[in-house]
């Protein structure tokens, strides 16, 4: 069908572990930021954001025990810029809090070694970013060395659990693929393209209609009228999702079965069209197991997450859910 790209855009998930390393992850933005670049009065930087177990955070506890520092300033002067990224960091804060504090009571641990390890490549990127050490970053944001590398801690015992309990076995994901299938299912198909020929464009539409009624090869019928007509235009469209025949609004094409085409014609903006499914087939396991990997992946994170909520009695300030 004309200018109908037939690769399908994939929306690439990010591997689990990534996810993770950006919400609950060491955040240290390399901007100076200090209280008065949140542009809240003290009283705002003091009120409680957060609860978990009737233990109290305040909007400072977040941004400077937690070790999350947001870029507001660099961002935008529009208020609900800086509103929306306090949330946002706020939001990251809790999810790491829960996960540390579950992570502990399972036992996870952090040595010294990584510690070290996540503190020096802190610090190079600081370095890298303002030209100057951590330590002169820690002295300008009021933050010591201990708070540094407790904050860190926090995020590598985190990280540990959420991973350990989010990984995807291969049963997982293979029941997952068989409940799924119709999602992975993808056709192929042939199309002539009728455009709007004066008068004429029904009539050819019509004759068409007639030929492959009789019994006619659609892609002789539509060599011949494309021979006939230089506007009339026709070709095939690879094998393609259901999702992306759903996003061209084709929908009447989706219950053809292999040969039939379809009776009234698909508009355009380019003309009328009439389809024609040649194949369909599924997507064998191994092209999609990754994706799928991903999404029972997300479904564990989110699952937890509102399950420890409820465990560790999370209650959250309105403004920030």
């Amino acid at each position: 069908m004309k200018k109908i790209n037939p690769y399908i855009k994939k929306k690439v998930m990010k591997s689990t572990l990534l996810v993770i390393v950006f919400l609950i992850g060491v955040t240290f933005y390399t901007l100076k930021i200090k209280k008065y670049t949140l542009r809240d009065s003290e009283s705002e930087y003091d009120e409680v954001v957060m609860s978990i177990d009737g233990s109290k955070y305040t909007k400072e506890k977040v941004f400077k025990e937690m070790g999350m520092f947001s870029e507001i300033n660099s961002i935008s002067n529009n208020r609900n810029d800086i509103d929306y990224n306090t949330r946002s960091t706020i939001k990251q804060a809790i999810d790491r809090e829960i996960l540390y504090k579950k992570g502990v009571e399972e036992g996870v641990k952090a040595d010294n070694k990584e510690i070290e390890r996540h503190y020096k490549r802190i610090s190079d990127t600081i370095y890298e970013k303002e030209g100057e050490t951590l330590e002169e970053f820690a002295e300008e944001n009021n933050i010591s060395e201990s708070d540094i590398k407790e904050s860190i801690k926090r995020n590598i015992i985190a990280n540990k659990y959420i991973t350990k309990e989010t990984s995807v076995t291969e049963d997982e994901i293979e029941k997952y693929y068989e409940k799924n299938r119709e999602n992975y299912r993808e056709c192929s198909y042939l199309y002539i393209l009728i455009p709007e020929i004066e008068d004429s464009s029904d009539e050819i539409i019509n004759d068409i209609l007639y030929e492959l009624k009789s019994g006619k090869n659609f892609e002789k019928t539509a060599e011949l009228y494309t021979d006939e007509y230089k506007d009339i235009e026709w070709g095939k469209l690879g094998y393609v999702s259901d999702r992306y025949i759903k996003n061209e609004n084709m929908d009447s094409v989706l219950n053809l079965k292999n040969g039939e085409y379809t009776i009234e014609p698909v508009k355009n903006e380019y003309g009328s069209n009439i389809v024609m499914k040649v194949d369909s087939r599924y997507m064998p396991m191994s092209k999609v197991q990754e994706s799928i990997k991903e999404k029972i992946s997300y479904q564990k994170y989110f699952s937890i997450l509102n399950h420890l909520k409820k465990e560790y009695n999370v209650i959250i300030n309105d403004k920030y859910e």
